[in-house]
């Protein structure tokens, strides 16, 4: 009798896989804003370490050749740089002053991602990022 109890059973209630399915649901909702901010932050970093390397070449370029370059194509243009460099972040740009030779990032209105993201960098960080409305 208990066999033929077992036999009879096949698979899953639609109840069980109901269940499953939203507990999946509601692991992917706590998880994917989690993701985004991580990403971003990122990119960020990233873009910090891109001005970084690209201030080091203006400053070896203003050392060898006595005057900043006139924009960041000079650089690329006399070899300090490979490429001209581009954000990885969307919706901010890098910005070259000839009169003082850095790069900083700009961002006209950061969404609250960038923000967030801002906020947990290093106050050595902080220094490259120019965000209008930020602060």
């Amino acid at each position: 009798m208990l066999r033929k109890l077992f036999k009879e059973e096949k698979g899953f209630t639609m109840i069980e896989l109901i269940i499953v399915i939203a507990i999946i649901a509601i692991i992917g909702a706590i998880i994917a804003p989690s993701f985004t901010k991580a990403t971003t932050k990122s990119k960020i970093k990233a873009d910090v370490a891109s001005i970084r390397e690209v201030n080091r070449q203006i400053a070896l370029y203003m050392a060898e050749k006595g005057e900043y370059p006139a924009d960041l194509a000079a650089l690329k243009t006399a070899g300090y740089l490979e490429e001209e460099p581009s954000p990885q972040t969307a919706g901010i740009k890098f910005v070259y002053s000839n009169t003082d030779g850095k790069v900083v990032i700009e961002a006209d209105s950061p969404n609250k991602d960038v923000k967030d993201a801002v906020n947990g960098l290093s106050d050595d960080e902080k220094k490259f990022v120019t965000l209008d409305g930020f602060k």
